[in-house]
């Protein structure tokens, strides 16, 4: 396993970004396509990758704690970019921070 080498990102940051599944979920989506994500669309993806298929009452709860609680953290530490206006989550400065953790 490759050793952590944060940038700006403490290790204790990164693992507390990391501790929540649908958090690592939403990283590993946003690193393997480094593209802008519609929140509705990236609340069904992560759905997708942890239960296996989009139900849509699984999808409207996930879409509410990506946008209140898991996107605000991992903007706050420059891993996401997050636009609560426009509702799009892209990947951020230090998103490749938290690869080796998901």
């Amino acid at each position: 396993m490759d050793r952590y080498r944060p940038s700006d990102l403490s290790k204790d940051a990164a693992f507390d970004l990391a501790r929540e599944e649908q958090r690592r979920i939403v990283v590993g989506l946003l690193l393997e396509g480094s593209r802008e994500w519609d929140l509705r669309a990236l609340a069904d993806a992560t759905v997708r990758e942890r239960a296996g298929g989009a139900e849509r009452e699984a999808s409207d709860r996930t879409l509410l704690t990506l946008r209140h609680r898991d996107l605000p953290k991992l903007a706050a530490a420059g891993v996401v970019d997050y636009d609560a206006d426009d509702r799009t989550v892209a990947p951020g400065e230090r998103i490749e921070d938290l690869e080796p953790l998901v």
